[in-house]
């Protein structure tokens, strides 16, 4: 046992501790990074000091070697390391996609927590995958989030290689036919449309953007009428708010929206009257779905409501994300270039686009006769 009022010396990714062996006058300099830990025996205290601030600056100077004698590894179990995953993420990935990595790990490996690093093989990894597969769970995200979290165990020389690497092909289900996007067509999006402006809905405008301008939901809550240029009728989508967190939008891609013109002057007289009522001062962000506080709506109040004007309009059942898959479905049912869409929408390669539209798209049949 060491005593506990040793000095740690803390570096960036390798600690230097200094400690006193309890009940004896034996001092250590214990050397240590993640795995990695090795230490040598010093006569007294100023010594172990005087040790501990040269290798200081050999770590720092990148001159440190490793002992090939006393050298030691050691192992940490798959919760410690999601739970030191999870807390570098929320300083470097987006809530949503943090949170949807914390959900998941909780969700479906809760079974893994007690099981050390060095234990985990790719067979093991593959069997639970497609155990999740035969409950009837889409493992995309799942796998996803598994060699995640592996990648940063390598990274932190906790591993030398992701047993997660590659899995795609040996969990992958052809048996599951890939869902379609939900999408209104064209007839019962106005429908419902001219429904919600008939209820005088408070949010018609937030349900026409969504519908006519393809924006995610959380760049339509952010949007502000200084994104806004009336001359060209563009929008520009450089901002996102989810779960009340402000951000950037997917993959940090900021881009211009065409407008119709039946949006483009709807919103126009919208956020005239905004202007007028709006008690924000002038530093401050005008949002175009805000109340006069310059507080943004409440998407949940917004959903309820969508339903109740779906059921009400006679139109199928789509959830609120769904108004940008009608907007892109019906872009290409009327010929619309992939390419425009595709920067429509945001996405960054057309591959994207065309997984989830191909289906829309015109069929090019051979006009060459196939009779004899």
């Amino acid at each position: 046992m060491m005593d506990d009022s040793a000095l740690f010396l803390k570096g960036e990714d390798v600690g230097v501790l200094v400690r006193k062996k309890k009940g004896t006058e034996a001092w250590y300099v214990i050397v240590r990074a993640l795995n990695r830990r090795c230490s040598k025996k010093v006569p007294d205290k100023k010594t172990g000091l005087k040790l501990a601030t040269q290798l200081r600056k050999e770590i720092a100077l990148g001159t440190f070697e490793w002992p090939e004698k006393g050298l030691k590894f050691v192992d940490i179990p798959f919760g410690r390391l999601a739970e030191e995953f999870i807390e570098t993420a929320k300083t470097r990935l987006k809530p949503t996609t943090w949170r949807g990595y914390e959900h998941l790990i909780k969700l479906h490996l809760r079974c893994w927590k007690n099981i050390y690093l060095k234990d985990f093989t790719k067979p093991q990894i593959t069997k639970l995958l497609l155990a999740k597969q035969e409950q009837g769970l889409n493992t995309n995200n799942l796998r996803i989030c598994i060699s995640a979290v592996f990648q940063f165990a390598v990274e932190r020389e906790l591993l030398q290689a992701n047993p997660a690497h590659n899995l795609g092909k040996a969990v992958r289900n052809n048996t599951i036919p890939k869902k379609q996007a939900q999408a209104l067509p064209k007839a019962e999006r106005d429908r419902f449309l001219d429904v919600a402006k008939e209820a005088k809905s408070p949010y018609y405008v937030f349900y026409l953007a969504l519908f006519k301008a393809g924006l995610r939901l959380g760049e339509a809550l952010a949007l502000a009428v200084e994104d806004i240029n009336w001359q060209t009728n563009q929008i520009h989508v450089c901002r996102n708010l989810t779960h009340k967190e402000w951000g950037s939008p997917k993959s940090n891609r900021t881009r211009l929206v065409n407008m119709s013109p039946q949006l483009a002057e709807t919103l126009r007289q919208y956020c005239a009257t905004l202007r007028k009522v709006c008690k924000l001062s002038p530093e401050t962000i005008h949002l175009v779905f805000g109340d006069k506080y310059g507080r943004p709506i409440n998407p949940d109040l917004a959903r309820v409501e969508f339903h109740a004007l779906l059921e009400e309009a006679g139109v199928r059942k789509i959830r609120l994300q769904n108004c940008r898959h009608t907007f892109a479905s019906i872009l290409l049912t009327e010929g619309a270039n992939i390419f425009f869409v595709m920067r429509q929408l945001g996405h960054a390669d057309v591959k994207l686009t065309c997984n989830l539209y191909g289906h829309l798209l015109p069929e090019n049949r051979d006009s060459a006769s196939l009779t004899d």
